[in-house]
């Protein structure tokens, strides 16, 4: 064991030694090591060590490397210029290439007596251990004109600064292990070899999961930003365990080479991770289990047992990230002097997740209210009956057992059917507005590929980002991904069944809100039928809603002619919402040209363009009424 207490001390030594052998040599009196050397001794009471800690990051330097009192030596020699500003000037005078950094001959001079142990400097300085274990660091250049230097922060780190992590530095979160297997990896973390990878596709939750582990046995985690052997060493020397995120792909952990220490390292569940000859303990982490989440939620809301049990349903997140969008609430809500809600909490969820989404699918934040949807009662009372499904199942499924620990029984999964502009877009709105959750409309053709098993990368993607974005999952004109499987003719047979398959066991697994829209109800897969919880038909209108509609589509800001009669045109012709939308506004756009208000006839010419453009036979103007006996837009006659 080294005879200094820490890296100050020894430098002190080095110095007189150094001083004691340059004794004699002509040396400008600002260079003199001897002069350095007073000044060191006059500023002990400064230079030695910041902390405590310092003296113990001396000692575990030299054990966890084996280094001998040489090379810790040597070692305090390479530190001197970090040390006093007189030793680097000094270093360059006598180095062969002129730089301020230790060479092989000042070693020697310092610490040798004569020619004697030369043969173990140059062991130490090629081979041995430092270089090795990356204690020190040689420039490019042959042995006798080497530099010889200390990796960059790891002076500063053995005097006790620096070093400080986000993770040691905040209080310690309780270090809860959910699995066995933590607790296997805990045991592991006895062994300076090892390394265990969390694997997760949640980076938040897995991270916090890692500190906990890291913590409950003793140590401290130190996030690494930048991964490299000098980040190995210094954790070494702080006897820190490194959390390391990495992502996905192949990753090469070599630079742990140099730690002499357990390493954690996080990364997602399709990472390659290569660790060399240190020892490898993967943990895979799933999502929470609903139990958990709803343990979470009751924690955070005491005695809001309904709001706790619906956002551990609606929201797939762990403990971290629901303690962060509890605190933004909380903060939100005192200022209005109130407690947080479940809507200020499932707010923050949703500005707070972290979304890359796929091509295949874009966020819609939705508006519509019960009073945009124009439904007959058997179809409005359905979807209702989905909303309240959402809200109830965790009370259903988990209060009172139902689920019984199946999985596909969580979740809620509509098949919304009808012709083209009857609403169903809109109903997905109104579902995802009452749920307070966005919806996530995917595009069929960029989600669809020709190249065997793209498909099913861009389905993965798909729900992988509802389940972060906390979102309404969307599929329109389902019947392109969910059609009948066909008898298998070729190999794209093949594929095309294995797609549908896939796309089912992911749709039972979900356990948010998916719906299936379709054209054609007879071309969904029967499979398909199955799973799902709603199945809501939606018809053209008839007359009555043709006219709710009519009168939703022309706000009350419209000037209106005194001849408009809605009614006239609900009865006359039998067109769907969308198109009504379309007549509605081109109708605008008439009478803004003329200067005047919308007028029957530019609504009845607005519709016929309608007709024309999908290629169906117009029905004709209405029958022109004898002055006196128009009807007004409130279909009252004067």
């Amino acid at each position: 064991m080294s005879e200094y207490a820490d890296v100050s001390s020894a430098c002190l030594s080095v110095a007189a030694r150094l001083a004691a052998a340059l004794t004699g040599v002509a040396l400008d009196p600002a260079d003199d090591p001897s002069v350095a050397l007073l000044d060191l001794r006059r500023g002990t009471p400064a230079l030695p060590v910041h902390d405590r800690a310092a003296r113990r990051r001396w000692v575990r330097l030299q054990e966890r490397y084996r280094l001998s009192d040489f090379e810790m030596d040597l070692f305090a020699l390479a530190a001197l210029p970090s040390a006093h500003e007189v030793f680097g000037p000094l270093f360059a005078r006598l180095h062969p290439r002129r730089l301020p950094v230790l060479s092989a001959g000042l070693a020697a001079r310092s610490l040798l007596d004569g020619a004697a142990g030369r043969v173990h400097l140059d062991e130490a300085l090629l081979d041995g251990p430092l270089m090795s274990g990356g204690v020190l660091q040689a420039d490019e250049a042959p042995y006798a004109q080497r530099g010889f230097t200390l990796p960059a922060g790891l002076w500063e780190t053995l005097r006790g600064f620096g070093g400080d992590s986000p993770a040691a530095a905040a209080p310690p979160a309780p270090a809860v292990l959910r699995t066995p297997e933590l607790e296997l990896a805990k045991a592991l973390l006895d062994r300076d070899d090892v390394t265990i990878l969390l694997t997760s596709d949640d980076p938040v939750e897995v991270e916090a999961d890692a500190d906990a582990l890291i913590r409950s046995s003793g140590r401290t985690p130190y996030p690494v930003r930048e991964a490299s052997p000098v980040s190995a060493l210094l954790c070494t020397v702080r006897g820190e365990v490194p959390r390391v995120t990495v992502p996905a792909g192949a990753v090469d952990l070599g630079w742990l080479a140099g730690l002499r220490g357990p390493a954690v390292i996080v990364a997602p569940a399709t990472a390659a991770v290569d660790a060399g000859a240190r020892i490898l303990f993967t943990v895979p982490l799933s999502a929470p289990a609903l139990a958990e989440r709803h343990a979470t939620w009751q924690a955070l809301l005491p005695g809001q047992e309904a709001a706790a049990w619906e956002l551990a349903v609606q929201h797939r997140v762990g403990p971290v990230l629901a303690g962060r969008a509890h605190a933004d609430a909380a903060a939100a809500a005192a200022v209005a002097g109130r407690s947080p809600d479940r809507a200020g909490i499932a707010h923050s969820l949703r500005r707070r997740a972290v979304v890359a989404l796929p091509a295949a699918a874009r966020l819609v934040h939705p508006s519509a209210g019960w009073a945009d949807v124009v439904l007959p009662r058997p179809q409005r009372e359905l979807l209702s009956a989905a909303v309240g499904r959402a809200h109830g199942q965790a009370r259903v499924l988990n209060e009172w057992g139902l689920a019984g620990g199946r999985s596909g029984v969580c979740g809620v999964r509509l098949l919304f059917a009808g012709a083209p502009g009857t609403g169903k877009t809109l109903a997905a709105e109104l579902i995802a507005a009452e749920l307070g959750l966005e919806l996530l409309v995917v595009d069929l053709s960029a989600l669809v590929s020709r190249w065997l098993g793209e498909t099913e990368k861009h389905i993965a993607a798909v729900f992988d980002a509802a389940e972060r974005a906390q979102a309404v999952l969307f599929f329109d004109e389902a019947d392109a991904l969910f059609a009948r499987r066909t008898s298998v003719g070729d190999a794209h047979d093949r594929w095309a069944n294995l797609e549908t398959a896939y796309l089912l066991d992911r749709l039972e697994r979900l356990e948010g809100v998916a719906i299936l829209a379709t054209n054609l109800r007879a071309n969904i897969d029967d499979a398909v039928v199955r799973r799902l919880e709603f199945v809501v038909e939606f018809n053209e209108p008839e007359s009555p809603e043709r006219e709710r509609i009519w009168r939703a589509h022309l706000p009350a800001t419209l000037p209106l002619a005194p001849d408009v009669e809605l009614g006239e045109l609900a009865r006359l012709y039998p067109i769907t919402g969308a198109v009504i939308r379309n007549a509605a506004v081109a109708a605008a756009f008439l009478a803004a040209a003329d200067g005047g208000r919308v007028t029957q006839g530019h609504l009845v010419l607005a519709v016929r363009r309608e007709y024309d453009k999908a290629g169906r036979s117009f029905p004709g103007p209405p029958r022109r009424r004898p002055a006196g006996q128009q009807s007004g837009v409130n279909g009252a006659r004067p």
